[in-house]
């Protein structure tokens, strides 16, 4: 089954081919008329730029990742299409006037250079990370810089002002193109060995294709074209690296939602992340110094351009990196949080019970003071569940666990939801008769929540209670406290339920103060 991307791709290549064609035959026709063929040269440029544009622009209205990237290619080729209808603008005014082909004025050169910005841009743009929207503003501001002084390298003037612009030599803007076409083929390969996803392997892969049959061809067209003064066949090189571009973007899959999954940056991406802009930035200061030996102010003032972002990027990237430690401290703490917290009750888990204990523990060890455990347990809960159902056993567990919460009298205590429908209470610094009191009216509180739940011992929900205390206790014996608790929650069910036992000597241990 024929996909729906091949029509258009053979429509594409039919379209390519016939204005190769028309190219080839105007170039014949014209071959005795300088202007007329530099004119007919210029419009075929034009178009294949076009046509590329046009093929951006619908990739950019498509794409799912990459609409930033297409965007940026889209005013580039917009840019470079500009750049060339002047100049064909101004060869038809020179055709009209009878003139011969003169310099041209420094807008075209101008726009020209400028088309490489989006690109560059393209290439500045970080591989598997977020890209905030001021540091793009930051990298586009520094890359329009760097190509006036890109400009003002090549030809000796600062734009838009009425000095004479020296023309350059067809080698001059030959070796310039080669170069610029050279750095951008690397830059785009480096990016395709940094890609995250698999559109951008798929995006880099085709620029750097692109970027390698202009390197190839216009290379070709500038050396050889450029030794005749009169356009010739040899003007085909020139237009038809868009052509094969655009055919190249046409055979590109459709970005999707898997390909749009980011994998984990390697080394070249992050490499590259880091590198762009400082690369930027530098290259804006090493040129900014070398136009400040003839264009001293201009070159001054770019050099503190290139300063004054870098120390506003260094200042917004401070200010994300604290906001994401704030961030990540606490998500950290509300992980804690949750690691230590029972999930059914809002209360704190097991885990968070052994952690506390062994924590007050040692702080009554230090300071000499009483420390009391209460375990407690629901009465006949396993009638209740089996009567009614797991799920009002689960809100009769999260209704006691409210209730015993608010009956404890300082911050400092805790209630754990130790295991199933058993509650543990550490009561720091809380000597026997304080667990009592802080036990009773928790029995209380349990008994006026009037839960549902019939047996033996009456209608309604109720709970036993154990407690252990220990008065200046030795070190290494929180276990034996805990287990005196157990024994005295034990014998309080074997003695009817709804009520409090406390742990008898040797359980309830003292011990004498130390000297």
């Amino acid at each position: 089954m024929t996909s729906p991307g091949v029509p258009r791709l053979r429509r594409l290549i039919a379209i390519g081919l016939g204005l190769l064609v028309l190219e080839t035959l105007g170039l014949l026709l014209f071959r005795n008329n300088v202007m007329a063929g530099w004119i007919l040269d210029f419009f075929f440029l034009t178009l294949s730029g076009a046509l590329v544009g046009a093929a951006e622009v619908s990739r950019a209205r498509r794409s799912i990742s990459l609409r930033r990237h297409w965007t940026l290619l889209s005013i580039g080729s917009l840019l470079n299409v500009l750049g060339l209808a002047i100049r064909i603008w101004i060869y038809c005014r020179l055709l009209l006037s009878h003139n011969g082909v003169g310099s041209t004025t420094d807008l075209t050169d101008l726009i020209l250079v400028l088309s490489y910005v989006p690109d560059l841009l393209v290439l500045s743009l970080p591989n598997g990370k977020p890209y905030p929207r001021f540091f793009f503003w930051i990298d586009a501001v520094q890359t329009i810089v760097l190509a006036y002084l890109v400009y003002l390298k090549l030809f000796s003037v600062i734009p838009f002002t009425q000095t004479q612009v020296h023309p350059l030599s067809p080698e001059t803007m030959a070796i310039f193109h080669a170069v610029i076409t050279a750095s951008m083929l690397a830059g785009m390969i480096l990016r395709y060995f940094g890609a995250t996803t698999q559109d951008e392997k798929s995006f880099y892969r085709v620029l750097s294709l692109g970027y390698f049959v202009f390197l190839i061809l216009i290379t070709l067209h500038n050396v050889v074209a450029g030794a005749y003064e009169t356009a010739t066949l040899y003007e085909l090189l020139g237009s038809a690296p868009s052509f094969v571009f655009a055919i190249f973007l046409q055979t590109l899959p459709e970005e999707s939602l898997e390909g749009a999954t980011m994998k984990a940056p390697g080394k070249i991406a992050e490499t590259l992340n880091n590198i762009s802009p400082v690369f930027l930035t530098l290259s804006l200061m090493a040129l900014g110094i070398d136009a400040s030996r003839h264009f001293f102010t201009f070159g001054m003032g770019a050099i503190a351009v290139a300063f004054v972002l870098h120390v506003f990027r260094s200042t917004m990237l401070q200010r994300i990196y604290g906001r994401s430690q704030n961030s990540l401290q606490e998500a950290r703490d509300k992980l804690e949080a949750m690691t230590l917290t029972d999930a059914l009750t809002g209360v704190a888990n097991r885990r968070c019970f052994d952690g506390t204990l062994k924590t007050e523990w040692n702080r009554a060890v230090r300071t000499e003071d009483p420390i009391s455990l209460l375990m407690m347990d629901i009465d006949h809960f396993k009638r209740l569940n089996d009567r009614y159902g797991h799920q009002t056993g689960d809100d009769c567990i999260a209704a006691v666990a409210r209730a015993l919460r608010d009956c404890l009298p300082r911050s400092g205590d805790l209630l754990a939801r130790y295991g199933g429908e058993e509650f543990g209470v550490i009561l720091p610094t809380t000597d026997a008769e304080g667990a009592r009191v802080v036990a009773s009216k928790m029995l209380e509180a349990v008994r006026l929540l009037a839960i549902e739940n019939e047996s033996p011992i009456g209608r309604y929900v109720t709970i036993s209670a154990g407690i252990a205390t220990c008065v200046f206790p030795p070190e290494s014996n929180a276990h034996q406290l805990l287990e005196a608790a157990d024994r005295a929650l034990y014998r309080a069910k074997e003695n009817g339920r709804n009520r409090i036992e406390m742990a008898p000597p040797p359980n309830l241990l003292k011990y004498p103060r130390r000297a």
